[in-house]
């Protein structure tokens, strides 16, 4: 059974009004306990609003969503979904709110009911595992550290509730590489030991390439694509949707390939890209000798 599931999701915000708009259009996809998923779409696609509907935060216009079985329209169910599914928004370091960064990580397990000293455990764990060093940031108020640190501080607040599903709005954006690396590496370790499920919006989609078991393309609120990286890039492609998401050289692999050239397009990076294009060359360079 699908941890989480969309039938026919349809969301409509201000319906009713001069305002209305239609923001998800009859989206139905599931994902599997366990699975790395990543969601692509250009801006305006319903990346957010889907994402949304996973905890709770909002419910269908029509269709349904379910998560771990039950429907996410049944008030009692939905206010506890953030035990569940927890979700990273974009920049979620403008929503930090406690004094300190003990307090802000600690403060989802205060509400879950752990003990302090379960609490301060978990709280020095996470903090290490997303590349910040307790005894330097824990008693530190979360407004004198740089941007970068704090979004790691934020992301560090989630995670550290361990969800079944973890769900992340553009997590590095903004971010140096070092930043960067610290979180991916974090939530791929937390899905590794704790058999998580990972859903991440990304415009990054070389990152997403890497890491995703499936992706999700969406575009004007309609699911247009689900699969396998080569099943979506493939139909991204073919009908002229890729120049904003996906990177030139991968664009490049399925263009060659559509010239009728036996080439991966599978590629996740520009050096494979690169030593694609070099054996194509010199294939066709033995072809003419």
């Amino acid at each position: 059974m699908p941890i989480i599931e969309t039938k026919d999701l349809t969301h409509v915000y201000l319906a009713g009004t001069s305002y209305e708009k239609k923001a998800l259009d009859k989206v139905s996809l599931s994902i599997n306990q366990g699975e790395f998923v990543g969601i692509i779409g250009g801006n305006g696609s319903g990346k957010s609003t889907l994402i949304q509907h996973f905890n709770g935060l909002l419910v269908p216009t029509s269709g349904s969503v379910r998560v771990d079985g039950k429907d996410t329209t049944v008030k009692q169910y939905r206010k506890n979904l953030w035990k569940k599914v927890g979700i990273v928004f974009q920049f979620p370091e403008q929503q930090i709110f406690k004094s300190t960064v003990f307090e802000e990580v600690a403060y989802g397990l205060k509400n879950m009911g752990m003990h302090l000293p379960e609490i301060k455990n978990r709280v020095e764990e996470i903090l290490v595992q997303i590349g910040l060093n307790p005894g330097e940031v824990a008693h530190r108020s979360p407004l004198s550290l740089s941007g970068g640190t704090r979004r790691q501080v934020a992301i560090a607040s989630i995670m550290a509730m361990r969800p079944a599903v973890l769900v992340l709005d553009e997590p590095t954006a903004g971010l140096d590489s070092s930043g960067s690396n610290h979180i991916m590496q974090a939530i791929q370790e937390m899905q590794r030991n704790y058999h998580i499920t990972v859903v991440m919006i990304s415009h990054y989609v070389s990152q997403l390439m890497l890491l995703a078991d499936k992706l999700v393309f969406l575009e004007q609120g309609r699911l247009l694509a689900c699969g396998n990286q080569e099943e979506v890039f493939q139909y991204i492609t073919s009908h002229n949707l890729g120049g904003l998401i996906l990177p030139d050289y991968l664009r490049l692999m399925h263009h060659l390939a559509d010239y009728g050239y036996q080439v991966n397009t599978g590629v996740s990076s520009l050096e494979e890209a690169a030593r694609e294009i070099g054996r194509i060359l010199k294939e066709s360079f033995l072809c003419k000798v």
